[in-house]
């Protein structure tokens, strides 16, 4: 897209290029912190049952 375009979703309607732009900003405010926890679940989940396997032996 380039300025001036429109972009026409069924989803979010008419929007122009900075407002998609502004909307794709403000997305990522919310994922940058979901997709950390996500990861720091992964690694605790991953190290328990790590430290689980080790303990039976």
């Amino acid at each position: 897209m380039s300025s001036g375009d429109t972009c026409l979703s069924s989803r979010s309607g008419a929007q122009s290029r900075d407002q998609r732009a502004a909307s794709a900003a403000s997305d990522v405010n919310w994922m940058r912190p979901l997709g950390l926890i996500l990861i720091v679940g992964g690694l605790v989940v991953a190290g328990g049952g790590m430290a689980a396997a080790t303990s039976r032996r």
